[in-house]
């Protein structure tokens, strides 16, 4: 088993790399900078948002490359976007011979106005980063046979070695620093996270099964974000002060369903909330 990894040192890509040549898999990987900071039998420095080829064949290309809705208070041009998201789905389809190729995509591209999401829910394109996404998902569909590809719609995937521009990241550094806490979203928005350790069994799964299509990746538990932000402040026993912004409720308050692939590959999530922040703070903050 031989498989290519884009965006190899991201959080995601190292994590998967590493994962997977400990399982005894052949793993390549793309990224920008001169080095692999993770486990690689063979590595490229590339930039996908340029033409290349690659003088190999591959079982799976697993295609993380991209810019990431996770990073708070960061803003990028349409240009961008298109380079990174759009540019580099394309420039990797036809970079090398694979015989499946997996997308990991969003959950954020499915339109909230139902309570439950799955795979034959309403799309959404109502931001540039969401239009990226749809976009790339359907040059995969036109330019991979419908056997060949695989897009997978994750909530959000989050660790103990995730920068300080995501969410959780985010939140624990202000905690642990006793500062002002403002949810800038409606404070009961439901929140689904999945463990990138449980992320990785299941693209494990994956490499040596049959599937294709389209799956949404995501947990069972749901936790509002009010919460969220209180367990991490009874965590850290910070004397953050949490600020709500956004003081309206969501009425219609949508979650994940992602029993499709649970149940074809016969696989669920291990970690639980409480348990990934437990750890985040663990080996983040008390090492």
């Amino acid at each position: 088993m031989k498989v290519l990894i884009t965006g190899v040192n991201g959080f995601i890509g190292k994590c998967l790399a590493d994962y997977l040549y400990k399982k005894g898999i052949f793993v390549h990987g793309i990224g920008l900078q001169k080095a692999s900071i993770g486990y690689t039998h063979k590595y490229y420095q590339i930039d996908v948002r340029r033409s290349f080829y690659i003088n190999e064949e591959y079982d799976y290309v697993i295609h993380l490359a991209g810019i990431s809705r996770t990073n708070v208070n960061v803003n990028y041009d349409f240009k961008a976007i298109k380079e990174n998201n759009i540019d580099g789905i394309k420039n990797t389809i036809h970079s090398c011979k694979f015989n499946k190729f997996i997308f990991v995509s969003t959950s954020l591209i499915y339109k909230t106005d139902s309570k439950y999401i799955d795979e034959n829910s309403k799309l959404t394109r109502d931001t540039m980063y969401k239009n990226s996404k749809y976009i790339a998902e359907k040059i995969l569909r036109e330019k991979v046979d419908a056997n060949h590809y695989i897009i997978l719609r994750p909530v959000n995937i989050i660790g103990p070695t995730q920068k300080n521009v995501a969410l959780v990241p985010v939140v624990f550094e202000q905690a642990v620093n006793n500062k002002l806490i403002d949810i800038f979203v409606p404070y009961n928005k439901n929140m689904q996270f999945l463990h990138v350790n449980d992320f990785c069994r299941l693209i494990e799964r994956i490499l040596f099964s049959d599937i294709s299509g389209i799956y949404n990746v995501a947990s069972k538990e749901v936790i509002e974000i009010g919460r969220l932000v209180e367990e991490i402040v009874e965590i850290t026993k910070s004397k953050s002060v949490i600020l709500n912004s956004e003081r309206k409720s969501i009425e219609l308050n949508s979650i994940i369903i992602g029993e499709k692939i649970k149940k074809e590959l016969n696989w669920s999530e291990n970690i639980s909330i409480s348990e990934m922040l437990m750890e985040f703070y663990n080996k983040k903050y008390r090492i």
